[in-house]
């Protein structure tokens, strides 16, 4: 009996071992804890974090066993306890708010709050207004381009940039004149622009104009001016040799067209139909000549009829300013 008696005990002993309350309690809550944390203390703006647009608050942990977390309260332009709206919960001792007005003055006050959902009184208001410090970065990427394209838009010049990455970015303002250098004056202004491009359409076919823009944030502080970037809309440039239904002199002319002060290059496209089925292009840099020359073409088919034009390209753009008419030539047996 007493062997059995030990077998017993060894069984109950491995049975306790493997076997897991089914149900647990937390002891810190309790439905009949009516108590709330201690009002939070120590709020104060933290002024290495709080930079432009961007308010950061900081105050001290609350002590309490059955603490959970903590809840701020924001009012803005007065202390008055309706304004006050519940903006976060946190368990941390610190909150951010970026995309602040610099003309508003914000209110802050916490509770805390314990595992039972007791709150505290929420503790007094702490002001804070965002300091607007530094002016905007001056912005990059500034291209002007001129445009005559009779048949898609009336001439004009383009202009566009890269985004300012500031988070109290407001808008840019773009200046032009018929100078470079010009300063950032209202005698200048052309425009206030929040997107990323302008379209000036107050321009005259071979007239050159200059922009210069800046970024200004929501304090009104400005950027530097960036450098001035200029263009013009060109003139249509007007063929001279091969004729228009005229018949050239060899089976590959030389193509000849008045030259257009301000273009940078010039394609000559060589076409066997009026509308395309290109057949050729050539490329020439600007010519200090009236009349530019372009050879090279590779002889041509005799007694058929080419088409040709001339598109003109300004700065460093890759799209063309403008272009010719389309002209038409036969080739000579």
């Amino acid at each position: 009996m007493k062997r059995y008696g030990i077998l017993l005990i060894g069984l109950l002993a491995i049975l306790f071992m493997f076997c897991e309350p089914t149900t647990s309690v937390d002891n810190d809550i309790n439905d009949s804890d009516t108590t709330a944390p201690a009002i939070p203390t120590g709020l104060v703006k933290d002024l290495y974090g709080s930079i432009e647009d961007t308010i950061k608050i900081v105050w001290d942990e609350n002590s309490e066993s059955d603490f959970s977390n903590f809840k701020v309260y924001r009012a803005s332009g007065m202390d008055s306890l309706p304004l006050y709206e519940l903006i976060t919960e946190t368990y941390y001792t610190s909150h951010t708010d970026v995309g602040m007005s610099y003309d508003t003055t914000y209110y802050y006050r916490i509770s805390a709050i314990d595992k039972n959902n007791n709150e505290s009184e929420r503790c007094g208001a702490l002001a804070c207004l965002a300091e607007n410090i530094y002016d905007p970065a001056t912005p990059v990427g500034l291209t002007a381009y001129g445009y005559n394209i009779p048949e898609i838009a009336a001439p004009h010049i383009k202009l566009s940039w890269s985004a300012n990455v500031e988070s109290d970015f407001s808008h840019y303002r773009i200046y032009r004149d018929i100078d470079p250098s010009f300063p950032a004056s209202e005698d200048y202004l052309l425009s206030k622009n929040t997107e990323l491009s302008y379209t000036d359409y107050d321009v005259t076919i071979g007239e050159t104009k200059y922009y210069r823009i800046t970024a200004v944030d929501k304090g009104l502080k400005e950027s530097n001016l960036t450098r001035d970037k200029s263009d013009a809309p060109l003139p249509q440039p007007v063929l001279v040799y091969p004729d228009s239904s005229g018949t050239s002199y060899t089976k590959n002319p030389a193509f000849q067209w008045e030259r257009i002060n301000g273009a940078s290059r010039y394609k000559v496209i060589l076409q066997k139909t009026y509308s395309g089925d290109q057949e050729w292009v050539g490329e020439i840099e600007q010519q200090s000549t009236d009349i530019i020359t372009l050879e090279g073409v590779p002889e041509l088919n005799a007694e058929i009829e080419y088409f040709w034009k001339v598109t003109v390209y300004s700065s460093d753009n890759t799209v063309e300013n403008t272009h010719s008419r389309t002209w038409g030539f036969k080739t000579p047996l």
